[in-house]
């Protein structure tokens, strides 16, 4: 369906669940805590995000900022683990079950 948002209900609003969020029976998440584990000022700062992309709203210096804020995460892990190739590892295992 041109046009229509995934995992929202064609007469939804902005605010109503997903219909993925929305299942009356969630068997693959019951062992999932509720409890967050990211800071709350982390949290405000990506919930703004969402917001202001939900609205259309583009902040080219908000953009800039975290594709520093990323490219540095991606970097420091670089540094502390090494290159991680999980996708290489799922994409065979998807071809191959």
């Amino acid at each position: 369906m041109a046009g229509r948002k995934i995992g929202v209900k064609p007469s939804a609003g902005l605010d109503a669940p997903s219909g993925v969020d929305s299942h009356p029976k969630r068997p693959h998440n019951d062992h999932m805590s509720a409890t967050s584990t990211i800071p709350a000022d982390v949290m405000a700062r990506m919930q703004d995000a969402a917001d202001r992309a939900a609205k259309g709203i583009r902040d080219p210096e908000a953009m800039r900022k975290a594709c520093d804020e990323m490219d540095q995460i991606r970097e420091e892990l670089r540094r502390r683990i090494g290159t991680v190739e999980m996708a290489v590892e799922l994409i065979r295992d998807a071809r191959n079950p």
